[in-house]
């Protein structure tokens, strides 16, 4: 590693030190979703200690009835998380180490890539501005969003690898490439969406430049396909087994949630909550300094069009900012509370996936970032606009760096909790009446006939009793039912139907007696007799699927990265194409 370039690493270490100060004392802190998410930390560590691999039900979630919540959503942070936790770490201090790397590996990425595009000190710029803003510190302090605030690790090098994909025949980049995409498909869905159509236009742009077109296509091509077959263990789910759940009864929110032009370029800085409307308790504010970056960038483009003309369409540095700038209003205008803007959301396919329009903002922030180091590419004086730009971006976001308040949160908390872990219980399985979660003391319930029922195994996934029923008898078996789930009665499989059914008892409340729902569990009509019966939670076909071309998917990326490939690319020399890669 270059001197030159390490140093700057250091010095993101030192920048990033009074941003995450706040995480380091022993007490948890209070935000939208930190509890949550470390709840599903706990849960992901306890679901590998029983031998989930992947995990797939959160063994104590919605009442300890195997919540189908893993089988959806993304794991990475998770399994760093319970990663961490195996060091000794409690759950709580997972979590801040998980959300305060994010911040750091995302100034490093940052770096990296707009290094490559635009040179040392302005790609340090655009780390810096990448991170120093107020939606990510809404991210970190705020809401406690680990999951996004991870996956902007991974944007910049999805980008960094499209770049040297287009500039060089260096095959290792495929590889880089799909990790890169896998890491951030696996972090967070809705921002993965998000970032596609930033990742083809950027690289539409630079192959332009490429010298081999077709063969940098074709690696793009296979980049993104590795990618996303290494994330299809959860993707191929979360395609053809959605349907299972009540999410898309559950979710439907985003028209609720757009913002002002006036909360865009100052809004108070608060603890509280998106609200419907735009009478928010949260800040949506870009930050006055991204603010003032990107009229500057708009100011000198305009110069420099006007001044240059035609040669300006072939000016990379031009191509890049104006890139940038496009991003970025394009952002902004896609979150605006007006008609037209609510026209497009209800008009154009999937913008729905987006649930809250002013997640756009960190997109904005990544296009300020990059506008940042347009502006100190093309400036004379490097180092004076460097210094004038870090001492704004630090000095408008000075108050941004603190916590709201803290709270005493165990291990104990975590490893008994509950609760869903979601805003909706959104991940709930179609066969359950409500999305009212409710404790059951035991794994099992004779609701009817005279039976002796011993329990032989109960974790979440596989449970085994022994039965000895003195007449037809039914056991109801605390699991929520999801395809995947098998029940045997002394070996031999039951069907929906044909001696497993689907409970459906709910009890409404009453004066008389509260709130009841045994709903969506499993349920097994024993005849009389001594039985054993075994629950089984396995995988579908579709998962089986999804998992084989995880496995393959990361065996041909990591075949590309090391040094002596086996695969297609085996015993070829990388050398550079075309123009050097240093500046555009």
């Amino acid at each position: 590693m270059k001197k030159r370039m390490l140093v700057f690493i250091v010095l993101l270490f030192v920048a990033s030190y009074p941003a995450l100060r706040a995480l380091m004392i022993p007490e948890f802190y209070t935000s939208h979703d930190g509890e949550t998410h470390t709840a599903r930390i706990a849960n992901y560590y306890l679901a590998l200690k029983e031998g989930q691999i992947p995990p797939r039900l959160a063994p104590t979630l919605f009442g300890n009835l195997g919540f189908p919540i893993f089988l959806f959503i993304y794991p990475l942070p998770y399994l760093l998380g319970a990663m961490f936790h195996s060091l000794g770490f409690s759950f709580t201090d997972a979590f801040e180490i998980v959300i305060g790397s994010s911040f750091l590996l995302s100034a490093i990425t940052m770096f990296l890539f707009a290094r490559k595009v635009f040179g040392e000190f302005p790609g340090f710029i655009a780390a810096l501005f990448y991170t120093w803003a107020p939606y990510r510190f809404s991210q970190i302090y705020v809401r406690g969003a680990i999951a996004e605030s991870f996956a902007y690790i991974f944007v910049p090098l999805v980008l960094l690898s499209l770049y040297n994909i287009a500039a060089t025949q260096n095959h290792r980049w495929v590889g880089i490439g799909s990790l890169s995409l896998a890491g951030l498909l696996l972090s967070h869905q809705v921002v993965a969406f998000i970032f596609l159509p930033i990742f083809l236009g950027f690289f539409l742009l630079w192959l332009v430049k490429a010298e081999h077109k077709r063969t940098a296509v074709l690696k793009a091509t296979g980049m993104a396909l590795l990618g996303v077959m290494i994330g299809a263990f959860i993707y191929a789910p979360s395609l053809f087994e959605l349907k299972y759940l009540r999410f898309d009864e559950l979710i439907d929110y985003y028209n609720d949630h757009f913002v002002t032009v006036g909360q865009l370029i100052h809004s108070p800085w608060s603890y509280g909550f998106s609200m419907p409307g735009t009478n928010d308790d949260m800040s949506f504010q870009v930050g006055l300094t991204h603010l003032l970056v990107a009229a500057l960038a708009t100011i000198s483009l305009g110069l420099f069009l006007f001044r240059t003309k035609k040669a300006a369409v072939r000016f990379p540095l031009f191509a890049m900012g104006s890139l940038s700038l496009a991003i970025t209003a394009l952002s902004v205008g896609f979150i605006l509370e007006l008609p037209a803007v609510h026209w497009l959301w209800k008009h154009l396919p999937f913008l729905d996936i987006i649930d809250f329009p002013w997640r756009l903002l960190g997109v904005t922030v990544f296009g300020t970032s990059l506008l940042a180091a347009y502006l100190v590419a093309s400036a004379g004086r490097k180092v004076i606009l460097s210094a004038v730009l870090l001492f704004f971006v630090f000095y408008a976001n000075r108050n941004h760096v603190r916590i709201n308040q803290t709270m005493v949160r165990n291990d104990a908390f975590f490893l008994s909790y509950q609760d869903t872990a979601t805003w909706r219980n959104e991940f709930l399985s179609k066969w359950r009446q409500t999305n009212r979660w409710q404790h059951l003391e035991k794994d099992f319930r004779i609701r009817r006939g005279e039976l002796k029922v011993k329990l032989i195994d109960g974790k979440t996934t596989s449970l085994s009793f022994l039965v000895e029923a003195t007449d037809q008898g039914i056991l109801d078996i605390h699991r929520l039912y999801f395809p995947g789930w098998t029940v045997f009665l002394d070996g031999k499989p039951l069907e929906i139907g044909k001696g497993l059914e689907i409970t459906q008892d709910v009890q409404t409340e009453t004066k008389e007696s509260p709130f009841t729902d045994h709903s969506g569990l499993l349920s097994v009509n024993v005849p009389p007799g001594k039985h054993f019966i075994e629950a089984r939670f396995t995988e579908t076909p579709v998962r089986k699927v999804g998992f084989i071309l995880s496995l393959i998917g990361m065996g041909y990326a990591l075949a590309y990265i090391l040094p002596k490939r086996s695969l297609v690319t085996a015993s070829k020399t990388t050398k550079p194409v075309g123009r050097k890669t240093t500046k555009p």
